[in-house]
């Protein structure tokens, strides 16, 4: 897998910068970001996950290389205690990218990283397929969907398990309160009914723990 991502990655920066020459000491950083002995879910896994999703709908997206971008740098910068990971994130693409690559598409870039907030307004065009390709992974089969959540509790091992808990469940619920949990009609049509299902599961389950579902973060 690294293998293959590496070589995506450099045709991706070469495609956007039209030079090889940093290319290598960039995706050293983002191995050894996306590495990190912490990380447990938001690691290269994620990112091979959400070029796939990238894939599948790159055909109705535009903008698809700064989309690319965006998914490799989005979690670059993460700390689970942390609450400008995102911000962080974007600040370290612009500092890598702003020597070589064009300033509207770095600042493009920034933003859909940016949006990985999941804040609830609705999105659309290049931000909305973003944020449902971070999203997609909530419309896995129940196993992988569980693995990943557990992932992610290891990932905040440090954090009671009450304030996680409770934490995680606003978020969910969140989500359950939209409309659509995803902001286009093709990530709606692949993954908004299992996502919901699978939500729903992991919020009984937890409650079922004696753990509150009902408070927002």
């Amino acid at each position: 897998m690294e293998l293959n991502l590496a070589v995506r990655f450099a045709a991706l920066w070469k495609r956007c910068t039209d030079t090889d020459s940093d290319r290598a000491t960039v995706w050293e950083a983002l191995y050894q970001r996306y590495t990190e002995d912490h990380r447990c879910y938001h690691t290269l896994e994620h990112v091979a996950h959400c070029l796939l999703e990238f894939d599948r709908a790159a055909g109705r997206i535009g903008e698809n290389d700064a989309v690319e971008l965006a998914i490799w740098f989005h979690d670059i910068i993460y700390e689970p205690d942390c609450k400008d990971n995102e911000a962080a994130s974007a600040d370290f693409f612009r500092t890598v990218a702003r020597p070589v690559m064009d300033a509207n598409l770095v600042e493009l870039v920034c933003q859909l990283i940016l949006a990985t907030v999941h804040a609830d307004e609705p999105l659309c065009g290049a931000p909305a397929y973003m944020v449902d390709i971070d999203l997609s992974s909530f419309g896995l089969p129940w196993d992988d969907f569980l693995r990943d959540s557990n992932n992610l509790r290891r990932e905040g091992s440090a954090i009671p398990d009450a304030e996680f808990y409770r934490n995680k469940a606003g978020f969910l619920n969140a989500l359950l309160q939209r409309r659509y949990i995803f902001n286009t009609e093709f990530f709606r049509e692949a993954h908004e009914r299992k996502a919901r299902q699978n939500i729903e599961r992991y919020l009984a389950m937890i409650h079922d723990w004696g753990f509150d579902i009902k408070s927002q973060a």
